[in-house]
């Protein structure tokens, strides 16, 4: 009978409290407030920036590419040895300047790459791609 007795020990009040499901919340309302506490402090310290010196506008060279992959600007049609003298010649510029490439919508873009390709061989760091007109 001892042995029946040994298995009815739940009637009992239990004496332990299981406190894993507490420590979970505990340490998630942590992390919250870690993450909350500095932002309802108020005030985020940026620092300032400064406005841009005024100087000359930089120089620009506008170069079109038409559908067939003909590069032109200021109105003249160049091959690729023009194409690179004017690409070297705009690039040693001490001041600098913005290469404006404006393609075609049915051009390559492959031929486009190609141009690019020039350009950063070149020397030219600012380079900018416009899109056609609709």
């Amino acid at each position: 009978m001892t042995a029946m007795r040994r298995l009815r020990l739940p009637d009992r009040a239990m004496s332990e409290i299981n406190i894993t499901p507490l420590i979970d919340v505990m340490l998630a309302l942590l992390v919250i407030f870690m993450i909350a506490a500095p932002i309802m402090t108020g005030t985020i310290h940026l620092p300032y920036g400064s406005a841009p010196k005024p100087g000359p506008p930089p120089k620009i060279l506008e170069l079109s590419i038409a559908a067939d992959g003909t590069v032109s600007g200021h109105g003249m049609t160049l091959n690729e040895l023009e194409l690179q003298a004017q690409l070297l010649a705009f690039a040693a510029n001490p001041a600098g300047g913005i290469l404006q490439l404006q393609p075609d919508r049915a051009t390559h873009h492959q031929r486009l790459v190609d141009v690019l390709s020039l350009a950063r061989t070149a020397g030219l760091q600012s380079i900018t791609i416009e899109s056609p007109a609709p």
